[in-house]
């Protein structure tokens, strides 16, 4: 079955209840905010319809299994 991808602007007219810029759109497809992660088709992004946004401030350390990588983001 072939995924269905939408452009981000499309995306987020069906799953934000307000304005988003296009600028706060890209940003959020660089920073990994959208998941599953939007991709880029050539000047495009392309995300998947059912995609969510995630608040990267709500991510919970602890949850990360590598615990070379919880001490680095623990900060010790």
């Amino acid at each position: 079955m072939i995924e269905q991808y939408i452009t981000l602007e499309d995306w987020a007219k069906m799953h934000i209840a307000f304005s988003v810029s296009k600028a706060t759109l890209q940003a959020w497809a660089k920073s990994g905010s959208i998941v599953p992660r939007p991709i880029k088709l050539g000047r495009r992004w392309a995300v998947k319809a059912n995609a969510i946004y995630v608040d990267p401030t709500q991510v919970v350390v602890s949850d990360i299994s590598d615990p070379v990588i919880r001490r680095i983001l623990n900060g010790g």
